[in-house]
């Protein structure tokens, strides 16, 4: 529920891909310095419109790469961590349709 009232408030910004929201996590995209700051102000504009509180002493600003959901986000892209790689090369050979299953949600 709380995901999709984060989804519809910050419809506009995801959808120009300016922010990637997931529950109470944004990151902010940005390619430049200045217009992080720009697009930090128009996230907490939204925030305020609709009464969110942001706890600053959780939060980063301004870094170049970010490990977020077994993700790695870097100068603009979006990789697999190093710890989900790891855990597919690991993944034992499936001898079942549930062993496959499962391993088809880890990769």
């Amino acid at each position: 529920m709380f995901q999709r009232y984060i989804n519809i408030i910050f419809r506009p910004l995801i959808n120009d891909g300016i922010v990637l929201p997931y529950l109470d996590d944004i990151i902010i995209l940005s390619s430049s310095f200045g217009e992080g700051i720009k697009r930090f102000k128009r996230v907490l504009s939204i925030a305020s419109e609709y009464g969110l509180e942001i706890n600053f002493n959780k939060s980063h600003f301004l870094k170049k790469r970010i490990e977020f959901l077994v993700h790695v986000v870097e100068d603009g892209k979006i990789f697999s961590s190093t710890l989900k790689t790891k855990a597919v090369l690991n993944f034992p050979e499936p001898a079942n349709l549930k062993q496959i299953h499962s391993f088809l949600g880890l990769a």
